[in-house]
C-alpha cells in the first residue's frame, strides 16, 4: 500500500495519525508510558476501510482473560481469545479484518465500508459488554456533509458603517461530540475576505452598489459547502441631490413654472424646498402657483432620509413686472411752484423688473431719455412763464408700460403786476359806473 499524505507523530496525545486518502490509520503508541491516556481516534468517510490499531494497556487483560470489542450500541463486534482465535460476530462477521495479536496486546483491525450507523465510541472489557478496560477502546468519527451554509445579517448594510454578517451551519458527523471544528471561507463580490472571527464577518460598507457575499464552510479534513449568494444592498444618506432648472424667469401673475428635486438616496428621502431659512414647500416639487414679486429670489432644495441630509444647488426665480413711476418737480409730486428765474428739478423714479426705459416729457418734447435705468432726471435754472405746464415721465419695459404727471406752476412778476393794474382799472370802471347811473338817475 503506497502512502501519499502525511504522517504525524504527537506523543503529548499518545498516537499516530497516518492520512491514506480518506483511509485514516491510528496507531496508539506508549511513548514512555506504561498504558494510553486516551482513546484511540479514528475519521473515515461513509463507505471507507479503515484500519486501527492500539495496544491494550498494560494490566488490562486479566490472566487467560477474553477480549472483547463493544460497539458503541453495547452489542459484542468481535471476541480475542487468550489462543489469539479471532471470533467476530454480526454484523461485523464479513467487515472486520484482524491483524492483531492477543499476546502483544495488539490490536489492529480493518473495519470495512464504513456507515454512519458504525459512528461512536467503542469499548474494551474482558468479560463480555460490561466489564470495561480502563482508557481502551475507540472512538469512530463519520465524516458527514455539513448542511447548506445560511448567511444572516446582524443589522441593516449602511454605506460609512460596519455591518456584521454570520454564517451559519450544523455538522452532521458523528458522533455528535465528534470535536472537528468548522474552517470559514468568506468572499465579497468573488474575492477571499479574511475574517477573524470566523463565522461571523465584520466590514465597512464603502460602496453604494450592491455585492453579493457568500460563506463556504468546511468540517476540518472534512466535507464543505457554499452558501446561497447573498445580495446586500446597502442604504446610504442622500447624495448628488439635483434640480431641473437652476434659473427661472416668469411675468407677475403668471404660473410659476414648476422646478423638480431628485437626489440619490437609499431609503427613499423626503424633500422640502427652503426660501432663506423659511421652508416655502413640502414634497419634492417646487410649485408656487401665480407670481408676485415678493417670490423673487433663491430658492433651495432639501433631502432628508434616516442617514443624512443634503441639498441641491439653487434655484434663482426671477419675476418680471411692469413699471410703476413717480414723477417729482423740486420734491413735489403733484403740483410745484417756482418763482421766476428759479430752478426746476424734474426726477422719475421707477420701480420695474427688468429696468426699464425712462423719458421726461414736456408735452410731445422730449426732455432727457435713459434705457435700463430706474430713475431720470431733468433740470434747469432760469425758468420763465412759459416753462409753466404739466410734465411727464413715460417708463416702460417688456412687460408693459407706465406714466407719471407733475405740474409745474411758475410765478410771473410781470404777469402779477399787469393783474394788479387790471385788477385797478376794474375798480375804477365800477365805481364810475355805480356813479353814472346814480347821478342820471337824479338828473332825470
Amino acid at each position: 500500500m503506497s502512502v501519499q499524505g502525511s504522517l504525524q507523530i504527537v506523543c503529548a496525545k499518545s498516537f499516530m495519525e497516518i492520512k491514506i486518502r480518506h483511509l485514516w490509520i491510528i496507531i496508539l503508541i506508549s511513548c514512555g508510558a506504561r498504558y494510553a491516556e486516551s482513546q484511540t481516534t479514528a475519521i473515515a468517510y461513509p463507505g471507507d476501510n479503515s484500519t486501527v490499531s492500539f495496544l491494550i494497556p498494560q494490566g488490562g487483560l486479566g490472566t487467560g482473560s477474553s477480549f472483547y470489542f463493544v460497539t458503541p450500541s453495547g452489542v459484542i463486534a468481535f471476541i480475542l481469545t487468550a489462543s489469539d482465535v479471532f471470533i467476530a460476530t454480526d454484523p461485523y462477521k464479513d467487515r472486520v479484518i484482524f491483524e492483531g495479536s492477543y499476546s502483544s496486546r495488539n490490536i489492529t483491525f480493518v473495519l470495512k465500508n464504513i456507515t454512519r450507523s458504525d459512528a461512536g465510541h467503542y469499548n474494551c472489557s474482558t468479560a463480555g459488554s460490561t466489564s470495561h478496560i480502563p482508557n481502551c477502546g475507540l472512538k469512530l468519527i463519520v465524516i458527514g456533509e455539513p448542511t447548506k451554509p445560511v448567511i444572516s445579517l446582524q443589522s441593516t448594510p449602511v454605506v460609512g458603517r460596519n455591518v456584521t454578517m454570520t454564517c451559519s451551519s450544523t455538522s452532521t458527523t458523528l458522533p455528535a461530540d465528534h470535536g472537528l471544528t468548522f474552517t470559514y471561507t468568506w468572499k465579497i463580490d468573488g474575492v477571499n475576505i479574511n475574517s477573524p472571527g470566523g463565522a461571523s464577518l465584520t466590514v465597512l460598507v464603502e460602496s453604494h452598489d450592491p455585492q453579493d457575499i457568500t460563506c463556504h464552510v468546511t468540517e476540518d479534513e472534512g466535507l464543505g459547502g457554499d452558501s446561497d449568494v447573498l445580495m446586500i444592498t446597502p442604504d446610504y444618506p442622500p447624495y448628488n441631490a439635483s434640480i431641473s432648472s437652476t434659473s427661472v424667469q416668469v411675468k407677475e401673475a403668471d404660473v410659476v413654472p414648476q422646478v423638480t428635486c431628485v437626489s440619490t438616496c437609499r431609503p427613499a428621502c423626503s424633500y422640502s424646498w427652503k426660501q432663506g431659512s423659511q421652508t416655502v414647500v413640502t414634497g419634492q416639487v417646487l410649485s408656487l402657483g401665480a407670481a408676485i414679486r415678493t417670490m423673487a429670489g433663491s430658492y433651495v432644495c432639501t433631502a432628508t432620509n434616516t442617514y443624512g441630509i443634503t441639498q441641491s444647488p439653487a434655484v434663482s426665480l426671477d419675476v418680471q413686472y411692469k413699471p410703476s413711476a413717480v414723477l417729482m418737480a423740486n420734491g413735489q409730486s403733484n403740483a410745484a411752484g417756482v418763482d421766476e428765474r428759479g430752478s426746476v428739478v424734474l426726477s422719475c423714479a421707477v420701480d420695474s423688473n427688468p429696468f426699464s426705459s425712462i423719458s421726461i416729457m414736456n408735452g410731445t418734447i422730449r426732455l432727457n431719455h435713459v434705457t435700463e435705468a430706474a430713475t431720470a432726471s431733468f433740470n434747469w435754472t432760469g425758468a420763465d412763464c412759459l416753462d409753466g405746464g404739466v410734465y411727464t415721465c413715460l417708463a416702460r419695459n417688456i412687460v408693459g408700460e407706465m406714466t407719471a404727471s407733475v405740474t409745474v406752476n411758475i410765478k410771473c412778476r410781470y404777469l402779477d403786476e399787469t393783474l394788479k393794474v387790471s385788477g385797478l382799472i376794474t375798480k375804477i370802471f365800477t365805481h364810475l359806473l355805480i356813479y353814472s347811473t346814480a347821478t342820471y338817475a337824479t338828473w332825470k
